[in-house]
């Protein structure tokens, strides 16, 4: 994943390790590392100061940009996390993982803000403004308020939905 400027890039491994590079030069910044099982997903958070990765171990952990410093560990009950994203804003955090609840995080501080019960595969994404996040569980896709975690609409999609990606105006799904 590029950071908004595009002039890092940050890559998520099977060897359990998170990589930052200098996208122009091609020369690792450096090494993120403390995931005990093979990363799946890395990226910047809006600002480019933070990112956050997410390992087969059932943690996302959040990362100084510029020293590789590790700041926090999201850690859920169970399960592996298969998404880990900053809302627009970049104030937010939301982890989703399959049977566990999705959930918002304060990435500044590390505390969870709130879970949904949304025991799905894993998938989830943030509407364009941040103001509503949608998970997916057997079939179906959830649409809930990021303030409350109040579900705001169930959807039968009749397969299984793979990525979940909001239209830009927020309309569609």
């Amino acid at each position: 994943a590029f950071n908004p400027t595009g002039d890092r890039i940050v890559t998520a491994s099977y060897d359990k390790t998170a990589r930052i590079w200098d996208g122009s030069k091609g020369r690792e910044i450096a090494i993120l590392k403390g995931h005990q099982g093979p990363d799946e997903r890395a990226g910047f958070s809006p600002d480019g100061r933070l990112v956050i990765t997410a390992a087969r171990d059932g943690t996302a952990r959040i990362w100084d940009a510029d020293s590789g410093a590790q700041l926090f560990v999201l850690q859920p009950v169970g399960g592996s996390f298969l998404t880990a994203i900053f809302d627009p804003s970049g104030e937010r955090v939301l982890t989703a993982a399959g049977n566990n609840q999705a959930s918002l995080w304060n990435p500044r501080t590390g505390t969870k803000i709130l879970s949904v019960d949304s025991y799905g595969d894993g998938l989830a994404g943030f509407g364009p403004d941040g103001r509503s996040f949608a998970t997916s569980q057997e079939r179906k896709v959830f649409v809930w308020n990021a303030a409350d975690g109040a579900l705001i609409r169930e959807c039968p999609v009749f397969t299984y939905a793979s990525p979940l990606t909001f239209s830009p105006d927020g309309s569609r799904l």
